[in-house]
């Protein structure tokens, strides 16, 4: 009788979402737990409990993106459709479940010795794997386009998948590109859209105790340039956990061996960040014996959201010395696993 209630009261639910205006916040029943912000962790460990995402706090258009600045542009370049700047919304802002559309401001102004010609906005939502074109832009002119709760971001995550992309061509007349120019950003997420109700969270372990995240051998050979990072035939790179592998969001920690090939006389370091910022963090070896060192990150509340597609957690070698940031060359294999309990 119970079982019958539930899906009976769910379903009256998933029927009210669909009839009632979509702009109008939606409200929980008993059975469902309401989330009402990305860092909700406390109120995002409900069992089974079906979840409502609703971060929009009554509001119709919420701001994600305000004057965000670039550095300095590429200088002299060439070709068509050309990456200037790209900009991701900060830890704590995402394009929530329920909207509709998304505005996006650029805004420069050019310098005299700029040569370009066709702004454009392209962008990379949560359901894609590369930046697709929207259209033209223009300096000060809000461009406005349609989203999909498919491409929102999912629910429980700090970090957006969303990226904004400005890109230029070269003037056909001189077949050349120049700009030097800053370039903000405003991004608005218009609601519009029912907020849909997501089941409980999934076992993310699929029965085991740990999980491995990361397993490569890399080369360095480069030498750390302060102005365009890396110089070099093999430049570090970063590693992400691949084939939809995921920091389980109850994992207890996580655990990364790296092991040098020469060890001498660079020692190479190991950075990462979790999913609740991008600044890579530099690591402090909890074990370390010849050529191994060992790593042991605790999770936290900073698990991979319970509904992801794909990881948030990053990995990165460094120079840790004799001589910070300078020169390396070197072997290394990298093995990261994620633990379910201590």
């Amino acid at each position: 009788m119970q079982s019958q209630l539930l899906v009976a009261s769910l379903a009256a639910i998933a029927l009210a979402g669909c009839l009632s205006d979509p702009a109008v916040s939606t409200t929980s029943t008993p059975t469902t737990i309401l989330v009402t912000r990305p860092g909700d962790f406390q109120n995002a460990t409900g069992g089974n409990a079906p979840h409502l995402h609703d971060y929009w706090g009554g509001k119709t258009v919420l701001p994600i993106m305000d004057g965000w600045p670039t550095e300095p542009g590429p200088g002299f370049a060439g070709g068509q459709e050309m990456r200037i700047y790209s900009y991701r919304p900060p830890s704590g802002h995402v394009i929530p479940q329920g909207a509709a559309f998304v505005n996006v401001t650029f805004t420069w102004t050019a310098a005299a010795t700029d040569v370009y010609q066709d702004p454009q906005l392209w962008v990379r939502t949560a359901s894609d794997t590369d930046a697709h074109k929207v259209g033209p832009v223009e300096s000060g002119i809000p461009v406005s386009f349609a989203s999909t709760n498919e491409q929102n971001d999912l629910p429980h995550q700090l970090l957006s998948a969303w990226v904004f992309e400005f890109r230029l061509s070269e003037r056909s007349d001189l077949a050349m590109l120049r700009f030097k120019a800053n370039v903000t950003l405003h991004v608005d997420a218009v609601r519009g859209l029912p907020i849909p109700l997501y089941p409980g969270h999934p076992d993310r372990w699929g029965g085991a105790q740990n999980i491995t995240l990361v397993d490569v051998t890399r080369e360095l050979a480069y030498l750390q340039d302060p102005d365009t990072g890396c110089d070099g035939i093999s430049c570090p790179a970063v590693e992400v956990p691949q084939n939809g592998t995921v920091v389980p969001p109850d994992a207890s920690y996580v655990l990364a061996t790296l092991t040098l090939t020469y060890g001498a006389p660079t020692k190479v370091g190991l950075s990462y960040h979790g999913a609740e910022g991008r600044d890579f963090i530099r690591l402090s070896p909890s074990e370390e014996s010849a050529n191994t060192r060992t790593y042991h990150i605790p999770v936290g509340p900073y698990g991979d959201g319970p509904y992801a597609r794909s990881s948030q957690w990053e990995f990165a070698p460094y120079i840790e010395g004799p001589a910070p940031d300078s020169a390396a060359v070197e072997e290394f294999h990298l093995v990261v696993t994620v633990h379910r309990f201590l």
